[in-house]
């Protein structure tokens, strides 16, 4: 799938319809730096929570965006470790979100 069908993906899913305004604009703002620096993710769907996960699953990652922050999970290694990135400002990447994203970049 590629970055510019994700939003796509996710205003298309029904069980997403449940995501507020403030969770979309965040995953715009992911869209827009993964668009230019990072592989585009397998898969998008609902997370358990209201959020949207996108999914690497060739590299064992996800990253689940909620209306107040990011996370981020590595499968490849035991157990899962789980990051988590508070929002600083609705539709702006944290920061100390970037460094966390290496593992994706093209």
């Amino acid at each position: 799938m590629g970055w510019t069908r994700v939003l796509q993906a996710a205003e298309d899913d029904p069980n997403v319809a449940s995501l507020n305004e403030r969770t979309l604009q965040n995953l715009a703002a992911l869209v827009r730096y993964g668009d230019a620096e990072l592989r585009p993710p397998s898969t998008v769907g609902p997370g358990y929570y209201p959020s949207i996960v996108l999914d690497w699953i060739d590299l064992q990652q996800q990253i689940e965006v909620f209306e107040d922050r990011f996370e981020i999970y590595d499968f490849s290694v035991v157990p899962t470790a789980i990051q988590h990135v508070a929002l600083e400002q609705v539709g702006h990447l944290p920061i100390q979100l970037l460094p966390l994203l290496a593992p994706l970049k093209r």
